[in-house]
């Protein structure tokens, strides 16, 4: 089990302010082609609200140079975003990484990156069969030890008529992406299932006075191909 957050940690990427600090989550999402598995459309996602009280803010890669690790920098300013957004309400960005791994790439830089492979969001029928939802995993940033820590949540509200779901209201990042994580067994259907189960479920992009919302990884991949023009 703890080689599965080990795992599942390396997706998380930190968003700083000029200021070197944490001010949101991001993360990647990689596409697999459907006729040829060896091409990959990566998507880094995170939120506007990173750019509320920042111009500008940056990511850091670990990369890879002729054998010598070091770090890639991407700095985002708060001008380019709105091209990137993938609707007008959900403050949602999403960003294809393709020319920037290849423009790395040109110099012999390799950037290294996990990201979340489109085979590990639920299909509707999936959805529609998990009998309850009552182990929702998030990762979160810890200052104080600088490391990050893993947080555990059931008894989340689902609004009718809607893909959202609720939770009451934390301390969360915006951005953060959130997992069902299942190890051992699990229900599905009415059928017991043995093994371990790992599904991506969305990721929080807004708050009310009571809760902090996650939007549907399913809804989020329709509307990135949709913007982007791709199956």
């Amino acid at each position: 089990m703890n080689n599965l957050f080990k795992d599942l940690n390396s997706i998380y990427l930190n968003v700083y302010n000029d200021e070197d600090s944490i001010v949101s989550c991001a993360f990647i999402i990689n596409f697999i082609d459907k006729k040829d598995s060896k091409l990959i459309r990566p998507f880094l996602i995170m939120n506007e609200s990173c750019f509320i009280n920042n111009d500008s803010v940056y990511i850091m890669f670990d990369t890879t140079n002729k054998g010598i690790s070091s770090k890639h920098k991407l700095t985002l300013n708060k001008s380019d975003f709105f091209g990137f957004l993938i609707d007008d309400n959900s403050g949602i960005i999403s960003i294809p990484l393709a020319q920037t791994i290849n423009d790395l790439n040109s110099k012999e830089i390799i950037i290294n990156f996990k990201g979340i492979s489109d085979d590990l969001i639920p299909t509707y029928d999936i959805l529609e069969k998990i009998q309850s939802i009552d182990n929702f995993a998030w990762a979160e940033f810890d200052n104080s030890i600088d490391n990050k820590v893993w947080k555990f949540k059931n008894n989340s509200t689902f609004i009718e008529g809607t893909d959202d779901v609720y939770f009451e209201n934390n301390d969360s990042y915006i951005g953060t992406p959130l997992f069902l994580v299942d190890s051992g067994s699990y229900v599905q259907d009415g059928t017991l299932f043995l093994g371990q189960r790992v599904l991506f479920m969305g990721a929080f992009y807004k708050t009310s006075s009571k809760y902090i919302i996650m939007f549907s990884s399913r809804k989020l991949i329709e509307k990135i191909k949709t913007k982007y023009k791709f199956e």
